[in-house]
């Protein structure tokens, strides 16, 4: 399936987008394209099929196989919701694992009320993963648009010193000690 899901045993997998108006308007601007068939979207990743149902409207939701954004890059691609939850609190029995740490079910949407909605059903301990939170998960309760002023983000400082860094060892050779 690789990364764009273009390999598939059955063909690529198309992105729904590839027949929305806007973009076969931008298709007959551009004339490079020879045929009808050569010119589509991709969507993005292992779990392109899964964000295509969605974004077809063929289902409520769906789930992916999440290692390193095979399930929010075809989210992103598609115009859906995509979620990787935190280790632990979806089970993983029946994931084939591609890297064992990193493999979590993700979950695809096309809204954030959605996908807290499918999260809330789905966390939880499961008898059958012993890496699942044993205790009682909390409902999932996203905040209304008065309570914005109560959030707080964090940013931590190694995103702006690593940025920073790697500017500089771009313009020229720079020593740590």
């Amino acid at each position: 399936m690789r990364s764009g899901n273009a390999e598939g045993v059955f063909g690529p997998v198309k992105n729904p987008w590839s027949y929305s108006k806007q973009y076969r308007e931008k298709r007959k601007q551009n004339l490079h394209f020879e045929n009808e068939d050569s010119d589509w979207l991709i969507t993005g990743g292992s779990s392109g099929g899964s964000a295509v149902a969605i974004s077809a409207f063929t289902c409520y939701a769906a789930l992916g196989s999440d290692t390193g954004g095979l399930t929010r890059n075809p989210a992103a691609y598609c115009g859906l919701v995509g979620f990787k939850p935190s280790y632990g609190l979806l089970s993983r029995h029946g994931l084939i694992p591609l890297v064992n740490l990193m493999d979590l079910p993700g979950i695809l949407t096309r809204c954030v009320d959605d996908a807290a909605v499918v999260l809330g059903v789905l966390a939880g301990h499961d008898l059958k993963d012993s890496t699942t939170v044993q205790d009682p998960v909390k409902p999932f309760i996203l905040p209304s648009l008065t309570d914005v002023n109560k959030l707080c983000i964090g940013i931590p400082k190694v995103t702006f010193s690593f940025h920073y860094f790697l500017n500089l060892s771009l313009t020229k050779p720079q020593f740590l000690h």
